[in-house]
């Protein structure tokens, strides 16, 4: 598992800090996880999509020069 280490604003930093203490989230890194898992699920067909687009220029660029 890789580690990072990142800061969040004041107002982020409190919010996550409210979740744990309402017992939605064991601490603060579960709750980031949650967070970018969610993000990223949300925006796998967008990123998907931008690859297969530049998947296409870059054949369509090797086409012409053939």
């Amino acid at each position: 598992m890789k580690s990072l280490e990142l800061e969040l604003p004041d107002r982020v930093a409190a919010e996550l800090d409210q979740l744990v203490k309402a017992g939605l989230y064991h601490n603060t890194q579960e709750a980031v996880r949650d967070a970018l898992n969610e993000f990223l699920r949300r925006h796998a067909g967008a990123l998907a999509e931008k690859h297969q687009r530049e998947d296409i220029a870059w054949a369509l660029r090797e086409a012409q020069r053939e």
